[in-house]
């Protein structure tokens, strides 16, 4: 039996399970911020072109999604003291364990949509064993010229259960995992709808919601020019936003919060 079916069309994927196509309107939905940590971050690296000496509070996430019998993860995550140390992080936990806690195993995990290959997006992709990943071909190429990360490096090398893409790539008919290249070269979005409203994550493209309604960019990019061209899409209000490391995070009660139904 054939467990997934590609098509591949000049720069898009269509990814999706035999029968998913047809039940994904009707799959129930379930989207969860992980919190796994806050830190203090130097708002030249957060806005464009700011040049004050000062910094703003920084929370670190990534996203689960329950979206029928799949388990998905938007990014990863990543459990490394010395980075935790390096960037000043406090309150942290393993995202595995807190994924554990909340009765999510890591080999139960059948799917992982990368953003981008920066250590706190991927750096634990390896621990989940049986997940298909999607990440874009440019990402891939820095995580390979990455001198850290080695087990994620290794894990990647070879793996039949990564999707490279070039522009675009859609899961499960559903969700739509689409390159910008403004933080990084190949950084990436994930879009989806829900009735009549859209819905974005927005990976590094944006830092804090001000990226958006200030239309200011993000302060670490690798194309301006691209980055603010998204930044300004979203700005027009057509798309609800998943940020990874804004600020509302830090008022959070519990480090695993049902972010989508609103309630």
């Amino acid at each position: 039996m054939i467990s997934r079916l590609l098509k591949i069309f000049t720069g898009f994927i269509l990814i999706f399970s035999a029968g998913t196509e047809a039940a994904a309107a009707d799959a129930d939905m379930n989207i969860y911020a992980v919190w796994y940590g806050k830190s203090m971050f130097q708002k030249k690296f957060v806005f464009y072109k700011d040049k004050s000496a000062e910094s703003v509070p920084f929370s670190w996430v990534f996203y689960y999604i329950e979206f029928g019998d799949k388990k998905i993860l938007v990014d990863t995550g990543f459990n490394d003291p010395k980075m935790v140390k390096v960037f000043g992080i406090t309150d942290f936990k393993d995202p595995v364990a807190i994924l554990k806690d909340n009765g999510i195993e890591a080999d139960k995990i059948t799917d992982i949509l990368i953003t981008h290959s920066h250590f706190d997006h991927i750096g634990n992709a390896h621990r989940f064993k049986n997940a298909h990943i999607i990440i874009n071909k440019d990402e891939l190429a820095e995580l390979n010229k990455n001198k850290n990360l080695v087990e994620v490096k290794k894990y990647f090398n070879g793996n039949s259960k990564v999707t490279v893409f070039d522009q675009s790539a859609v899961l499960y008919d559903m969700f739509t995992i689409k390159k910008i290249g403004g933080h990084t070269k190949g950084s990436s979005v994930v879009f989806f709808s829900n009735g009549k409203d859209e819905y974005c994550f927005t990976g590094d493209e944006v830092y804090q919601y001000l990226n958006i309604t200030e239309n200011t960019g993000n302060g670490s990019v690798a194309d301006h020019l691209k980055n603010i061209e998204f930044t300004a899409l979203l700005n027009k209000g057509m798309y609800k936003t998943f940020i990874f490391h804004d600020s509302k995070y830090l008022d959070m009660k519990e480090r695993f919060t049902k972010v989508f139904p609103a309630e």
